[in-house]
């Protein structure tokens, strides 16, 4: 097995090398950000900032409009490999979409991570909780009606904000429960 040091020494001579070196590059960059997420249950709201406008379908629901600013989407995980298996999923670009972050996810940058490990589950609350944010500061926007809710009665689980939420802001925990932690992920 080809150590770190080994590949970072060597010279590739061919693109295809070069390819392989930098996709390991990635691969073990991405391998030691997602150790710092626990495999415990959890939920997890995912901030990404869109750079461009663009429509994109996201499979039966609709179209979604992007527009320049911040969204940011909330989840739960309480499955096989927790949050740590669950947001390293959405990380992925996959060719086989199984939630709607998975259609939107190639066109938005992820800029930071927010999870808690508290033993329920807290997407319903977060998505409230951002959606009075959104409307108390004149920003409100749903992107596309029951995005990630159609297991719920949210009106959605996807809220572009244009400014960069703050999770200092949101209060998103009551007395007692485990606190948010926030991981910057500038990739």
């Amino acid at each position: 097995m080809l150590s770190y040091h080994c590949l970072k020494e060597t010279r590739p001579t061919h693109p295809r090398e070069l390819n392989f070196k930098s996709r390991y590059h990635e691969s073990m960059k991405m391998d030691y950000r997602l150790a710092l997420i626990p495999p415990e249950g959890g939920s997890y709201a995912l901030i990404f900032r869109c750079n461009h406008p663009r429509r994109v379908q996201i499979g039966k629901l609709g179209t979604v409009v992007t527009e320049p600013g911040y969204y940011v989407y909330c989840g739960t995980a309480f499955g096989s490999g927790g949050l740590r298996a669950r947001i390293g999923r959405h990380l992925t670009l996959r060719r086989n979409k199984h939630w709607h972050i998975d259609y939107l996810r190639p066109f938005l940058k992820l800029e930071r991570i927010w999870y808690s490990r508290a033993p329920h589950n807290l997407e319903h609350r977060w998505s409230d909780r951002l959606l009075d944010i959104a409307f108390v500061s004149g920003a409100a926007v749903l992107p596309l009606a029951r995005f990630g809710a159609s297991d719920c009665r949210c009106p959605t689980h996807l809220v572009r904000l244009p400014f960069r939420p703050d999770l200092q802001s949101l209060r998103f925990t009551e007395e007692g429960e485990p606190g948010v932690v926030e991981i910057s992920w500038n990739t």
